[in-house]
């Protein structure tokens, strides 16, 4: 599925943005921002 995905490429853009658009809060920031907050209270 993944690939017939891959190969229309205007179906891929749109999967694409809609799943960056709801990463939002699970970030690699939000996630070193917790740990120094948690571990280090920076």
């Amino acid at each position: 599925q993944a690939f017939r995905d891959y190969e229309d490429r205007r179906s891929w853009a749109r999967k694409m943005l809609v799943n960056i658009s709801q990463a939002g809060y699970f970030s690699s920031d939000r996630t070193i921002a917790q740990y120094n907050e948690e571990i280090w209270k920076l």
